[in-house]
């Protein structure tokens, strides 16, 4: 099968409980609604009332509803609910579409997720047509609910822009660190006909749901847009959009990048067949890029490990029973084979991905008008990144020396100082992967952006080294008093004339000195870079 659309809106409430069920009752309805349109009768009130039991059902040929309901036993307000709908295709009945729903919650909000795939009932070579649409009752529950992702509100209903405030407040959230989703901004036109838009605000937002945020600006207001990203940076106003043209911001936007990352569809492309371009670019990002989030996968730890800890229990406290205690056996046996089967097809999906990977990257550059000036492949490479690694050369696995990697780092971030002794270290360095160093150097660069923008005021949510956690680095702001006093000369670097001691580092592996490397680094609140010191095997301390 293959994954059309994903996503994850979190819906921030007092009373997040309450809020799943009314989630949970128009999801039910939906599918029942699919259900009626195909008819088929079904009883949708079985799914409605589930309490820690799982439902599956089949009500017709091609149909199948599984439900499940689990929640944590000392924290009864947290809990889970999935439901996984399949049905046939409207039009071809040879296809099949499941929708995988999730909503559970937490103290703070209630979060849903909804992945949509399709895929055939019998294999067969033969063309595949069909239309996709994001559900209606997804956006709607966006709209009704005050749908937020990343920290920051998105809405199924354009957002019209049209005084100077509201276009402030538009540039601060195009250039906030955190955000996740991207911003399609449609202006109006100029000249002989003014004032219309080219493609619909409404049914583009609608067909985004979930995926960006639909911005419709007037074309008086477009002035005050360039003059205030004018204001922020772009000296040369390449990011401004106006006279009918249509810009996907992603995120990060930085006025260093290329104009094109961020992609300008001009008057004269903004026709038939403009927003299912944009909606598929959109799409594929976000099945590239999903993961679920940590607290869902947590909460369905706990929620297991308290199964587990319930079946021990019960087989302790009763007396010996080989007739009762041949029956856990068999439960837990049955639970082992779902734990399994589960695993084959989470692998089975992970290498659908990674192919539809490789098939996005050869084939989105036709999106690109031909002959256009586009660096197409540090696209593709912002794109399918994984999270943590920023975009890579065409191929980093072509490094063949640690210095090499750092001196391709070198020309990609721009918020480091690298010192000589970093360049003789890595020159020194005969660490075998070398494409982790240039990994590393690019997530610092990241992770300095977002530090530069916590200078000016703007919240980035998290201390860093929680942030190189989470995008997959071991990272301390310091060394061990031991080493300080016993080795601190290893760790001492000259910088702007001053003996400066680098505490900060990353590091990866142990032991031999082909298999680990450390960056060890400072963070210049004066001049706002981040100066590397160090980038080779691990300096001295009291395990070397």
């Amino acid at each position: 099968m293959e994954t059309l659309y994903v996503t994850a809106i979190d819906f921030p409430t007092d009373s997040p409980w309450q809020l799943l069920e009314a989630l949970w009752a128009e999801i039910v309805h939906w599918a029942g609604a699919e259900c009626a349109a195909r008819e088929v009768q079904v009883d949708s009130s079985r799914w409605l009332n589930l309490e820690g039991e799982s439902l599956q059902e089949a009500p017709a040929e091609g149909f199948l509803i599984r439900g499940l309901r689990e929640r944590l036993e000392r924290e009864p307000q947290q809990e889970i609910r999935d439901l996984q709908f399949q049905c046939p295709d409207l039009r071809d009945s040879t296809l099949r579409w499941t929708f995988d729903w999730t909503l559970f919650s937490s103290q703070e909000a209630t979060h849903l997720i909804l992945e949509v795939r399709i895929g055939g009932y019998v294999h067969s070579v033969e063309p595949v047509g069909y239309v996709f649409h994001t559900p209606e009752v997804l956006w709607r529950l966006i709209q009704e609910h005050n749908g937020h992702y990343g920290g920051l509100s998105i809405r199924s209903t354009p957002e019209p822009i049209g005084s100077g405030r509201a276009v402030l407040k538009l540039v601060q959230e195009l250039l906030h660190p955190e955000r996740r989703f991207p911003i399609v901004l449609i202006s109006q036109t100029a000249g002989e006909y003014p004032g219309r838009f080219l493609v619909s605000p409404e049914m583009l937002g609608r067909r985004l749901a979930g995926l960006a945020r639909v911005v419709a600006i007037d074309r008086y207001a477009t002035f005050h847009l360039t003059d205030e990203l004018r204001h922020r940076g772009d000296q040369e106003g390449r990011f401004g959009c106006f006279d009918g043209a249509v810009r996907v911001y992603w995120p990060r936007l930085s006025f260093e990048d290329h104009p094109s990352r961020h992609r300008l569809y001009r008057g004269e492309e903004v026709g038939s067949g403009f927003a299912e371009t944009v909606q598929r670019v959109l799409t594929r990002s976000a099945v590239i890029r999903w993961t679920e989030p940590p607290a869902l996968l947590e909460l369905r730890r706990a929620i297991r490990g308290q199964g587990r800890a319930e079946t021990i229990q019960r087989i302790r406290s009763r007396p010996p029973d080989e007739e009762g205690l041949l029956t856990e056996l068999e439960e837990a046996w049955n639970e082992l084979e779902q734990l399994r089967e589960e695993c084959r097809r989470l692998r089975e999906e992970n290498a659908e991905l990674r192919t539809e990977n490789a098939n996005l990257r050869s084939n989105l550059s036709l999106l690109f008008r031909e002959g256009e000036e586009t660096p197409t492949t540090d696209l593709l490479s912002s794109i399918g990144e994984e999270e943590g690694n920023s975009s890579t050369p065409a191929s980093t696995s072509e490094f063949k020396t640690v210095l090499e990697a750092v001196q391709a780092a070198q020309k990609q971030t721009r918020h480091l100082v690298y010192l000589d002794s970093a360049i003789q270290s890595a020159k020194d360095c005969p660490y075998r992967s070398p494409e982790r160093v240039y990994q590393a150097l690019l997530t610092i660069d990241r992770v300095a952006q977002e530090w530069l923008g916590s200078l000016e005021g703007i919240s980035t949510g998290t201390n860093r080294p929680k942030r190189f956690q989470e995008l997959g680095w071991d990272y301390s702001e310091h060394i061990s008093q031991t080493a300080r006093t016993r080795y601190g000369e290893h760790y001492t670097f000259r910088y702007r004339d001053k003996p400066i001691l680098f505490e900060a580092h990353i590091t990866e592996g142990v032991g031999n000195a082909n298999e680990c490397f450390s960056i060890h680094m400072h963070w210049d609140n004066k001049d706002r870079k981040v100066a590397i010191g160090y980038i080779g095997r691990h300096l001295p301390n009291t395990l070397s």
